[in-house]
């Protein structure tokens, strides 16, 4: 799976939980970002180009390498912290 097709089922998953209270956008095609009703979270491939970054607000951040991660757990985490 590829970075984007990665995203793109992260982006599902978000949207699956929490329906139009959350908006994304895409900042390019190593990054989105979400922005919900008690946060924002962004998320960007690494340079290494196997480690994705989130960040949420207050300073919180998750790295993980995304090939490892399933986007369900991914999209579940941020959903929970925007709704």
């Amino acid at each position: 799976m590829t970075f984007d097709q990665w995203i793109d089922s992260v982006n599902a998953q978000v949207h699956g939980r929490l329906g139009n209270s959350v908006r994304t956008t895409e900042l390019s095609s190593d990054s989105a970002i979400w922005v919900g009703t008690r946060g924002t979270a962004a998320a960007s491939l690494q340079d290494n180009e196997s480690t994705v970054t989130v960040d949420f607000d207050g300073g919180e951040r998750l790295s993980l390498g995304y090939r490892d991660a399933l986007p369900e757990t991914v999209g579940a985490t941020i959903a929970a912290r925007l709704s």
